[in-house]
């Protein structure tokens, strides 16, 4: 389901589960709606197209710890293919279309790195996780402290919690 994501932009609400091959779908629609002569269109088309390639070929080596070539340099062109029609939708006539991330670039290292291995045994959401284990910290630390001393008191409970994980110490 499409939702208002951050600063406005769409955003599909869904996991990548549930819409794994929903890219050659979309495309097949797009193609039968599209006016090739709307640069917004063909650049839809251009990231669908991209996209689809980049499906293709991580199931077409879904099993394999690493992608091999030509498939690898195939997957990286596709992806920043993707990239770039990414970035000129969020970018088209002041429109909120597209909403280029981190997850982008992550995406673009992760592909890069296909002929050594896999991007499927990639973690792009590592920085998130920490985060939102930091967002949670932080709001406990706000409860009954002053705003000046938030900071300080969210880093001394971040440095107790890495040392007990890291020494496998429980309290």
């Amino acid at each position: 389901m499409f939702i208002n994501g951050p600063a406005g932009y769409p955003k599909l609400k869904v996991t990548a589960a549930e819409i794994r091959h929903l890219g050659e779908v979309l495309l097949d629609i797009w193609l039968e709606a599209m006016d090739i002569n709307d640069e917004l269109h063909v650049l839809v088309k251009l990231a669908l197209e991209a996209s689809c390639v980049m499906e293709r070929i991580l199931n077409r080596h879904y099993e394999a710890y690493k992608i091999p070539e030509p498939d690898a340099t195939a997957l990286l062109d596709a992806c920043l293919e993707y990239c770039q029609a990414q970035s000129r939708m969020s970018n088209y006539n002041a429109l909120q279309i597209c909403n280029v991330t981190m997850k982008h670039h992550y995406m673009v290292h992760a592909c890069s790195r296909a002929k050594y291995l896999h991007p499927r045994f990639g973690w792009c959401f590592r920085g998130e996780d920490f985060m939102g284990t930091v967002r949670t910290v932080a709001a406990a630390c706000l409860h009954g402290s002053r705003k000046e001393l938030v900071s300080k008191k969210i880093g001394q409970r971040m440095c107790r919690a890495m040392h007990f994980q890291m020494t496998g110490l429980r309290r």
